[in-house]
């Protein structure tokens, strides 16, 4: 969380400066870090689950099931090149 809130990204648009679109900085100010959490608690939900189910068979389902959702939702929240919402390459080089 800190790395995150430390991010240039997001003190570049706190702090007033150009650069990053709106629909950018909204990605990773509000979207993105929702659905990390969301899939995070997704993940804990059905491994709380799957402890308390005896069958190994049924088991395995609930954990499928729960962790796959949470799968999409971190696809889902990866700032893609080809996404509408945030377009970022996926390799940066840094020049100083």
């Amino acid at each position: 969380m800190t790395v995150y809130i430390l991010s240039p990204l997001l003190r570049m648009k706190i702090s007033g400066a150009q650069g990053a679109s709106f629909s950018e900085y909204t990605f990773f100010r509000y979207v993105h870090i929702s659905l990390m959490i969301l899939a995070i608690v997704l993940i804990t939900i059905g491994s709380a689950k799957a402890k308390r189910i005896a069958g190994d068979q049924e088991k395995y389902k609930t954990i499928l099931k729960w962790f796959l959702t949470a799968l999409v939702i971190l696809i889902i929240a990866i700032p893609w090149p080809f996404s509408p919402l945030a377009q970022r390459p996926l390799l940066r080089f840094f020049h100083f």
